[in-house]
């Protein structure tokens, strides 16, 4: 899904409305407990340079999650 350096991905999770994906993307290492994984959000459907990264701190970001209220 992503292009350039953060080409490994994993943890996709799908919000409860069905719209948007999160998940975690690594530069090149893939231990899910010893990566330096970052969390990014994608609109489904949506071109991928719609895609956001909502991380950037140098831990371990894995198994996000994502819930999102409908307003009326």
């Amino acid at each position: 899904m992503l292009l350039g350096a953060f080409s490994h991905e994993y943890f996709p999770k799908i919000s409860n409305t069905g719209d948007m994906l999160v998940f975690g993307a690594s530069t090149g290492g893939h231990e899910h407990d010893r990566a330096d994984y970052e969390i990014f959000l994608w609109p489904i459907g949506s071109p991928m340079g719609n895609t956001a990264r909502l991380s950037f701190h140098t831990g371990n970001d894995n198994w996000p999650d994502i819930y999102l209220i409908n307003h009326p």
